[in-house]
């Protein structure tokens, strides 16, 4: 059964049950997580994922060479001694 709750002479009561209805749909949307943002800012997600991977891929890189034996000014004289 049609309600058109869209209809200016509709019911009171049937316009507050739905508006109470999509609370409880907004809710528990948000608690799964389902409607977290619109689907338009998907694409920019997946750039800033992109970019995320060069800057985290940049901070191993560096950690690496931080980690590497580095040989001293006093190590290299003894050698070529």
């Amino acid at each position: 059964m049609q309600r058109k709750l869209e209809e200016p002479d509709a019911a009171p009561g049937d316009r507050q049950a739905f508006e109470g209805q999509v609370l409880v749909l907004k809710e528990l949307s948000q608690i799964l997580g389902l409607f977290d943002r619109p689907q338009a800012n998907r694409e920019q997600d997946a750039e800033n994922a992109k970019l995320l991977d060069g800057l985290m891929q940049l901070l191993m890189d560096l950690r690496n060479e931080a980690r590497r034996p580095r040989i001293s000014r006093r190590q290299t004289r003894f050698a070529s001694a």
